[in-house]
């Protein structure tokens, strides 16, 4: 099974996986648009969704200052990320070596965080995935022997909802098991095996998280989606067509030299393959950038004007206005600043309070 895994991802990762990036999610069995659009439950509860980027880019929130996205959305210094009602500037951007990993780091304070998975034990494991985009489109049929089959959905135009659902790590990978130069990997397959919620990514996802439950019972961030395998064909003439594909078998699919030819190992693997890249190789190093990195203005609020002051929960910081913002929960703290002078009230509104400094 392991030597099927490697030659189709040899082959994808040439000629298809880097070039389509992830971006959305489709869900094997609720064909609507408004499911599994708020925070799951349950089971799952926790599970993600609570440190997850939606909007401006996609991205998991990893530390008190810092997301960690795909370096392939091209995130710089400047950029806005909106969390928790507040927007906080990116002030710098590392990119791990090898991977398509981006560690952002911004002003101000994120009130939680997801921790990283370092255990190297992902495959076989129930995993929660998000994103934001593309929903189910038209069905794509493949005709066998005079009846057709169902076999997965074109992709329909973004409608920017955030949505969750599972899969099931099928295969992990170390760096440069799937090709020279190639990062870990993750690797899930959207099949028909794992219930109604199963999810495959589509158009507009990349950057954001795959979680796995730890042995302490915490989800945490186990891949960041890198791309999936969507472009495909009903015959081996024309453009084809971008989909979420469970079941591969008579569809034609792109080789080496941008021809279409007959899907291959459909038996061993119906569904197409969906890639992250995988957390634990780099957490080490991931982590210890997240310990040294610290903002240059700090909030800190207390209860009494005499203290204790603590850093606040939740804040943003907007250096070239000079400006502080915490949410209208606030609203009866004390505010002291760390690494400026005087701090006064700009405004009091329903939803922000802002600052300057």
């Amino acid at each position: 099974m392991l030597r099927l895994w490697r030659e189709r991802l040899i082959i994808a990762t040439l000629a298809c996986y880097w070039a389509w990036p992830a971006h959305a999610i489709i869900l094997f069995g609720r064909p609507g648009t408004t499911e599994n659009t708020s925070a799951p439950a349950g089971t799952f509860t926790n599970s993600g969704c609570e440190h997850s980027l939606f909007f401006d880019f996609a991205g998991t929130v990893v530390g008190p200052q810092h997301i960690l996205t795909a370096a392939h959305l091209k995130v710089s210094t400047n950029a806005i990320a909106r969390f928790a009602g507040l927007p906080h500037r990116v002030t710098g951007v590392t990119n791990v070596a090898g991977t398509d990993l981006q560690l952002l780091t911004v002003d101000g304070r994120f009130p939680a965080w997801a921790s990283l998975y370092a255990r190297t034990n992902e495959s076989g494991r129930t995993a929660t995935l998000f994103g934001r985009g593309q929903p189910r489109g038209n069905p794509v049929f493949v005709s066998t022997d005079g009846t057709n089959r169902l076999c997965g959905w074109t992709w329909a135009p973004a409608d920017g909802r955030p949505r969750w659902g599972t899969n099931v790590v099928r295969a992990t990978f170390a760096p440069g098991e799937t090709g020279l130069g190639s990062p870990a990997l993750i690797a899930c397959l959207f099949d028909d095996t794992a219930g109604d919620d199963e999810a495959g990514t589509t158009g507009g996802d990349s950057g954001n998280g795959l979680f796995v439950r730890d042995r302490d019972g915490v989800w945490k961030l186990a891949g960041v989606a890198l791309s999936v395998e969507a472009q495909f064909n009903t015959t081996a003439e024309g453009d084809g067509f971008f989909g979420s594909i469970f079941d591969r078998r008579g569809l034609f699919e792109l080789d080496e030299t941008a021809a279409w030819v007959p899907t291959t190992n459909t038996e061993q693997q119906r569904g197409a393959v969906l890639l992250h890249t995988r957390v634990s190789t780099y957490a080490s190093a991931l982590n210890a950038w997240i310990a040294q990195s610290a903002g240059e203005v700090k909030l800190l609020s207390a209860t009494t004007p005499a203290g204790p002051f603590t850093e606040h929960d939740s804040y943003s910081v907007e250096p070239f206005e000079r400006e502080i913002q915490v949410t209208a929960e606030a609203v009866g703290r004390f505010f002291q600043v760390v690494g400026s002078g005087s701090l006064e009230l700009l405004e009091a509104s329903p939803d922000i309070v802002r600052l300057t400094y």
